[in-house]
């Protein structure tokens, strides 16, 4: 979960997303998304895990996850061992949905930025993450 969040004065920055693949096309774990090279993200209407780590109720929990603020954006991960370190501490190959691969991505994100950490509750450490409306996969 993205804390801490606030706005970036940049045009674009670039990061580390994970992501799931499957035929060329990344989608969100968390959300099941579909995210279109260098098109605004799309904002859901209802949540489809592709990956039990995340929670399942992120669009209606405001306990335990929703960000009003994370509507309509992605993240990713500052550096690539925050996210490979992510992947390998949190998401277990049996807990993604059957015909998905796991990837990190390097990514540059755009339109509305904003900065923050991946929460301490992530191995007892904040870890600088970035956060956009439009993704494009480099």
């Amino acid at each position: 979960m993205c804390n801490n969040l606030r706005q970036l004065d940049a045009m674009e920055v670039t990061g580390y997303k994970v992501v799931l693949e499957k035929n060329g096309r990344y989608y969100s774990p968390a959300m099941g998304i579909r995210y279109h090279d260098g098109e605004l993200v799309k904002i859901p209407k209802k949540q489809s895990r592709l990956a039990k780590y995340f929670n399942k109720y992120i669009l209606t929990d405001f306990s335990h996850g929703f960000r009003s603020d994370m509507v309509g954006r992605t993240s990713a991960f500052a550096s690539f061992g925050s996210a490979d370190t992510f992947v390998r501490i949190g998401i277990r190959p049996n807990e993604i949905r059957e015909g998905f691969n796991l990837v990190i991505r390097k990514v540059a994100l755009s339109d509305s930025l904003m900065v923050g950490d991946y929460g301490e509750g992530f191995m007892g450490i904040a870890r600088r993450v970035y956060a956009g409306r439009r993704v494009r996969f480099l």
